[in-house]
């Protein structure tokens, strides 16, 4: 009897869980199922057919094919990862094989995708029965299980399972092997998604995640209205997509998750959400459009000739995109938005809300990368938001088709490397010496300003604590950049900046330990670079430091370093610059023992340098809102007027958005790991205390009862603070 307390106090650890994954079961009556069979018409689901969420990223017949027979003898290839054994037609082992993004491909149903487009490719009824026989094991477990194994329940893959049975229902509503009862069991999983889906605790507000829920629900509608709750889904869909967009894509057009990479994925999600809206014959909101079709400029902004990104937030080296921004069929249901596909829209574009800017040079020339350059620095910082790594400040430098300083960028979740891309070691922003990637800090832009010969930005971030970094970048067309970083804080304490190359790049140290170039592999291009600062300025060649994700390095054995410098200075009350001059054609001649010079020092408002520049030099002049550059003579060369940026409204406005939304979506923490070592820990202890109390039977004979009791309270208690913390 005595054991009953423990027991009910191990039981309550999961209790939370078991509340929050449970969804009632829907009726999926004869009606409904013949009903599935007829609604909607063919054309709409053959409107639908390949929207996915998820991919397993084969994309040649031979490579499906390849990738399918494989399957059938029980292993999955998703690309860019190891192979995983998984056993068909399903077993639960298979949502805990390989790395955490692998577990999300296999509880999204990409098996059982590869498998239906390889019938598709062939006709082969092999991989039609192979992926049947699965979705109908996985429904079966699905409905019987508690508590989530892997990422079972995890919202992207959920969504993306309503992708993959939309398309297999098209196919098997109409199929001669057709079962009505098999047919129940996948219309009772896609009722059971779209209660998971719809459910206000499982509603991920704060990122892209919500916005794929909410696309799955109208993906539920147009495809399975017969559904119970179809047309709920629809309008939830609808209020919950507005809640986010006002948070989520703000007037500059800029998705608010600090990625390159995420500002397309966003784009990508809200197409298929207007496509959707407008099949469903409803139109989509003036507000969204507009700010859409800001956002495909910005994306323009960012993409290269050859589809690269710049490396800033969870972006990786294989980012690359080439397809049109737009989608214009009518067939698929997209109004075709007037946007130039052809590159950049501007070549100075300035986005202080979401905290970007973006500089190019040589756009009359697109797409000849020989000719283009592009400068991109990062000052976002939205809490709560997704996918933000330690790189605010950073300069990222990309010229004649090569990409000369870089972020990290993204590694996958489960590898040790990612905790690495996600400090401050993975960017080139200053930062405190062993400063956390999630210190309490503010970034900002102060001011900014351009001419036709001149572009400046001046950014700074507070935080931690006293501890204030500014960068000012000044860009003198063509070729010239300087980045000058002063910092300020407590006494004793050290910032660090490291200056991370791209791929391809060789770096070597030149005559004197300030000078560097850095030159493409075959010498076709080059940068040279001049380090200078005030006392206490040390720098550091690292040979080999971890480096831009190669795609499938992990798998391949490539070798993911690159060279870097490392910049350390106080941080209290130092300056530290950097000089790049870019050399396309190997034509530019920088004088042996040509050195910068900072010729007056009154503070970050408040300068004169000198700097080399070609076969010369410059003197950049800084006296509070204005910046002069003269040539060695004194002549003025340009000048600017520097202002400060007006956000602030903006800035609150996407603030209190969020926090209404978060209010109204508070959202679940698993803490799986926790639960389970506590679990585990509970079991010990209650294991000691009954070979305590038989040991010592005798003994304790007349104090058996109140120390039962004792215990038991002890117990209560244990158990009260447990659900409170895990709760």
């Amino acid at each position: 009897m005595w054991l009953i307390i423990p027991l009910l106090v191990i039981v309550s650890i999961w209790l939370p869980v078991i509340r929050h994954y449970y969804v009632p079961n829907a009726q999926i009556s004869d009606f409904t199922i013949e009903q599935a069979r007829r609604e909607p018409s063919e054309s709409v689901l053959q409107a639908l057919r390949r929207d996915r969420l998820l991919h397993h990223g084969w994309t040649s017949k031979q490579q499906v094919m390849l990738a399918a027979e494989r399957l059938l003898r029980g292993e999955l290839h998703v690309r860019g990862y190891a192979p995983i054994e998984f056993r068909l037609p399903f077993h639960p082992r298979n949502l805990t094989r390989g790395l955490p993004n692998v577990r999300l491909q296999v509880a999204g149903l990409v098996a059982v995708d590869l498998l239906l487009q390889a019938y598709e490719l062939t006709g082969q009824e092999k991989f039609f029965i192979a992926a049947r026989k699965s979705i109908v094991e996985f429904a079966r477990y699905e409905s019987r299980a508690y508590l989530p194994r892997g990422l079972l329940w995890s919202d992207h893959a959920v969504a993306n399972r309503v992708f993959v049975l939309s398309d297999f229902w098209d196919i098997y509503r109409r199929h001669g092997d057709y079962q009505p009862e098999e047919a129940r069991k996948i219309l009772h999983l896609l009722a059971r998604s779209g209660e998971m889906l719809a459910k206000r605790e499982h509603f991920i507000f704060a990122t892209n995640h919500g916005i794929m829920q909410n696309v799955a629900l109208l993906r539920l509608r147009l495809s399975f209205p017969a559904l119970p709750n179809a047309e709920r889904y629809q309008r939830l869909a609808m209020e919950r997509l507005g809640e986010q967009m006002a948070f989520y894509l703000n007037e500059e057009g800029v998705i608010l998750e600090h990625s390159a990479a995420y500002q397309f994925f966003g784009i990508d999600l809200l197409k298929l959400a207007f496509r959707y809206i407008r099949l469903l014959e409803l139109q989509v909101p003036a507000d969204w459009q507009r700010k859409y079709t800001k956002a495909l400029q910005f994306a323009a902004q960012l993409r290269r000739p050859d589809g690269s990104l710049p490396l800033f937030g969870d972006t990786t080296w294989r980012s690359r995109r080439s397809d049109p921004l737009e989608e214009k069929d009518p067939q698929r249901g997209v109004a075709p938005t007037a946007v130039r596909g052809a590159g950049p829209f501007d070549p100075i574009a300035w986005y202080p809300v979401a905290g970007y800017a973006v500089w190019w040079d040589g756009l009359e020339r697109w797409p000849d990368s020989r000719h283009l350059r592009q400068t991109v620095v990062t000052f976002s910082l939205f809490p709560g938001h997704a996918h933000k790594l330690a790189d605010d400040l950073s300069v990222l430098l990309w010229a004649g088709g090569h990409t000369w300083w870089t972020n990290l960028g993204s590694w996958p979740y489960g590898l040790r490397q990612r905790a690495v891309a996600e400090s401050w070691n993975g960017s080139n922003a200053p930062h405190l010496i062993g400063e956390s990637k999630d210190s309490q800090r503010t970034p900002r832009m102060l001011s900014y300003g351009s001419s036709g010969r001149i572009v400046m930005l001046d950014v700074a971030r507070e935080g931690p604590e006293a501890y204030l970094a500014r960068r000012q970048i000044i860009h003198v067309k063509p070729n010239m950049w300087l980045v000058l970083d002063s910092v300020d804080g407590k006494p004793g304490l050290r910032s660090m900046t490291r200056w991370m190359t791209g791929h391809g790049i060789i770096l070597s140290q030149q005559e004197t330990e300030n000078r560097y170039l850095l030159e493409t592999k075959d010498g076709s291009a080059r940068l040279f670079t001049l380090f200078f600062g005030s006392p206490g300025l040390s720098l550091r060649t690292l040979a080999t430091s971890l480096g831009p994700y190669l795609g499938d390095s992990v798998t391949s054995g490539k070798d993911p370093t690159v060279p870097a410098i490392e910049v350390e200075q106080r941080a209290d009350g130092s300056w530290a610059a950097a000089v790049w001059v870019f050399d396309q054609d190997r034509t530019l001649a920088l004088p042996d023992g040509a050195q910068p010079e900072m010729a007056l020092w009154r503070g970050p408002e408040y300068w004169t340098a000198s700097v080399p520049s070609q076969s010369s030099s410059l003197e950049l002049n800084r006296r509070g809102d204005r910046f002069v550059v003269r040539d060695k003579e004194g002549a003025v060369l340009d000048a600017i007027a520097l202002a400060p940026p007006r956000v602030a409204n903006q800035r609150d406005e996407i603030r209190r958005a969020f926090l209404n939304a978060a209010s109204k979506y508070p959202g679940f923490r698993d803490y799986p790991r926790l639960r389970r070592w506590s679990t585990y820990g509970l079991i010990v202890v209650a294991f000691v205390q009954e070979l305590f109390f038989m040991t010592f039977a005798r003994r304790i004979e007349q104090s058996r009862r109140p120390l039962r009791l004792v215990t038991s309270a002890l117990w209560i208690i244990a158990g009260i603070g447990l659900f409170v913390i895990l709760s």
